[in-house]
């Protein structure tokens, strides 16, 4: 049962605040933290290069190469892979997350898992062969 307007308590805890002595518990997380970084393997970022007709022709036109990634990765930890493990100057990386289709098998459905494609713009006068045999 409610009571009447008037005699609600007027010190109740609004939406965003909590009661005295709870001030600074958020959610298992210290006050003023930040969120901690996990570092990754630069040889886990990058999966594979992207060989299709799509990517020959980006790849030709200019210094933009294709890679799968790992879907966990951001922008910077794909520089910083591509520059210490292929020695290649990066201008930009941009991304985008290719969904999983859905596939069947008679009756069964499944669904593939999502992941990551990294373009990678190298700087002038860079170049990554990945069809040199030495």
């Amino acid at each position: 049962r409610r009571l009447p307007v008037a005699e609600q308590p007027r010190d109740r805890a609004r939406r965003g605040e909590l009661p005295p002595g709870r001030a600074d518990q958020g959610r298992g997380r210290k006050a003023g933290g930040r969120a901690r970084r996990v570092t990754m393997k630069l040889t886990d970022v990058i999966r594979r290069p992207l060989v299709t007709e799509k990517t020959t022709v980006l790849r030709d036109d200019g210094r933009t190469i294709v890679f799968e990634v790992l879907k966990d990765a951001n922008k910077i930890d794909i520089k910083r892979a591509i520059e210490k493990l292929l020695g290649a100057k990066v201008a930009d990386v941009r991304t985008s997350i290719t969904r999983g289709k859905l596939k069947r098998q008679g009756r069964f459905v499944g669904r593939r898992s999502d992941w990551k494609k990294a373009y990678v713009a190298l700087q002038a006068g860079h170049d990554i062969d990945f069809m040199r045999t030495e």
